[in-house]
């Protein structure tokens, strides 16, 4: 079981290694251009999740039934929702992108946003809408082969993917080698460009695995409802999650612009940390519904808590060296005096909610595996929506608490989901769930 699950989950782990080393770039090239930017761009990434979540959550519904039929031995059936799901999320992203581009200003204004801000992240945030197809389509094509117990060939593309982004990114974000110096908008055309060479390349995989291509197909009414049963909540709970981390962001900014860029890139020096979590995460998921589609539920527990505590091992030591490095790390973004100050205490209280967070990640992929999404919804909207920015909102304003409320919210936060998926997941309710 241990080697089963480790073979699932390094792969993953590569490639969140690869996305986060990939957001880690980015935002050290755009915090050359100022605090200003980074603030923007920090924003617009946030307002252009919310406008993903969709395909997040149809992913998650992809993974959870593609695993239970490959563990039935239904293969057949786990290829027919593999192409389903893509055909749905290449009309509905396509639609998203339509929508989300001529609304790219007021959205930031809505989010609180200065005119300042506003003005630097909206032709990033514009130009963001493009990759959203490619987005969803990585996102879908990612979940059908992990379902299968692919995680290497994700990987691969998302290397890929990655190095074109970096590349582009770098060329174009402060004009390197000759290129033209666009500023953020390079940023965000690095990442259209890359969003679609890799959904392209996972597209024509899947083609070859299977035999099979969209050509002639239609929306299949029977198989997009299995999907959207088990996807729909996560879709809602990530939407309710970004909604919420959204209003967290107007609490953030209203305090300060420096407060706002050392939360920015204190999220992205803890995503390192998170690399395992979500590794392991992604691996629950999909042994979690081969062992349940193999009716064998004690094999899908044992699974689920052996990768919680690996991750919370992993997570806990990285929590300690963002207490004892905090301002060497943060000196890397080239951030100025405040926001380092700013940063040192983010990451202590980072370091400390590392095993709590690490427990939230994995007992929701497992339950995700299990088709028990309801049960992360609602852990996402108490946590995210209620404790977090509403602890955020009162505390950092209307107390005067300031920025240490941004934190204590954070914390809040996971601990209170913490407890509901150690909750849900003893029982075995879970096991019982129709996909």
């Amino acid at each position: 079981m241990s080697r089963q699950m480790y073979a699932l989950a390094w792969p993953a782990f590569l490639e969140n290694v690869l996305q986060t080393t990939l957001g880690i770039v980015s935002l050290a090239l755009v915090g050359q251009l100022g605090t200003e930017a980074v603030a923007s761009v920090g924003l617009a990434n946030q307002i252009y999740f919310v406008t993903v979540t969709v395909m997040m959550g149809w992913s998650v519904g992809t993974t959870a039934l593609v695993a239970r039929e490959t563990g039935a031995g239904q293969s057949r059936v786990a290829v027919e929702i593999g192409w389903q799901s893509l055909l749905i999320a290449g009309v509905v992203s396509l639609a998203m992108a339509l929508g989300s581009f001529p609304s790219a200003h007021l959205a930031l204004t809505l989010a609180g946003a200065s005119e300042s801000v506003a003005a630097v992240g909206e032709p990033y945030l514009r130009i963001m809408a493009f990759s959203v197809p490619g987005m969803g389509l990585m996102l879908v094509c990612g979940a059908v082969l992990r379902g299968a117990g692919d995680t290497r060939t994700p990987m691969y593309v998302t290397f890929l993917a990655n190095g074109i982004n970096i590349v582009l990114a770098y060329l174009l974000v402060l004009g390197n080698f000759g290129a033209p110096r666009l500023g953020v908008e390079g940023a965000a055309i690095a990442v259209v460009v890359s969003r679609v060479v890799g959904a392209v390349v996972l597209v024509a995989i899947v083609r070859r695995r299977t035999g099979e291509s969209l050509r002639d197909r239609l929306i299949e009414g029977a198989t997009a409802r299995r999907v959207a049963r088990i996807g729909a909540p996560v879709a809602a709970e990530q939407l309710a999650v970004q909604v919420g981390f959204l209003a967290f962001n107007l609490v953030a900014i209203r305090i300060g612009t420096a407060e706002f860029a050392a939360m920015q890139i204190a999220f992205n020096i803890a995503q390192v940390s998170q690399l395992a979590g979500m590794a392991f995460s992604s691996a629950a998921t999909t042994l979690v519904g081969q062992s349940l589609g193999a009716r064998d539920p004690e094999r899908a527990t044992r699974f689920g808590w052996m990768a919680t505590w690996t991750a919370v091992t992993w997570m806990t030591l990285m929590g300690a060296v963002f207490i004892l490095t905090g301002d060497a790390i943060f000196g890397l973004y080239g951030a100025d005096p405040i926001v380092r100050e700013r940063g040192q205490f983010a990451l202590l209280v980072m370091g400390i909610g590392q095993a709590p967070q690490a427990i939230s990640f994995v007992l929701s992929g497992a339950l995700r595996g299990a088709g028990d999404t309801r049960a992360t919804l609602v852990a996402g909207l108490v946590g995210t929506c209620g404790i977090r920015f509403l602890v955020a909102f009162v505390g950092g304003l209307l107390l005067g608490i300031g920025y240490p409320a941004i934190w204590y919210a954070w914390i809040g936060d996971w601990l209170v989901r913490m407890v509901i998926f150690v909750a849900r997941f003893r029982s075995s309710a879970w096991q019982r769930v129709r996909v």
